[in-house]
């Protein structure tokens, strides 16, 4: 994968999203570690990534270029959105019974 940039592999918008990153991270330094990132895939496919995306550098220490690191956890989010779906649920009937 080396010399492909996201454009090679996501849809416009997250590819996008993720040179912005890529060029922030450049230029400060600062690397991203465990962002949660929102993605519609080329296929239109929705998932949830985990992404870190650090500085590459030569044995100098001279940033060279970046390397992501993403693991997808959408269903990770469906979980979680069933269990709070569920935890309304039931706090919408225990209210209306304490109401009684």
């Amino acid at each position: 994968m080396i010399g492909k940039t996201d454009y090679d592999f996501q849809a416009e918008a997250h590819a996008r999203a993720a040179y912005h990153d890529e060029q922030k991270l450049m230029r400060t330094g600062q690397e991203i570690i465990g962002k949660i990132e929102h993605q519609i895939l080329k296929d239109g496919t929705e998932v949830w990534i985990n992404t870190s995306r650090l500085i590459l550098r030569n044995e100098k220490g001279e940033p060279i270029g970046t390397m992501d690191i993403s693991r997808d956890v959408t269903e990770f989010f469906k979980n979680n959105k069933a269990i709070n779906h569920g935890e309304q649920l039931l706090s919408g009937i225990i209210k209306a019974i304490s109401q009684c």
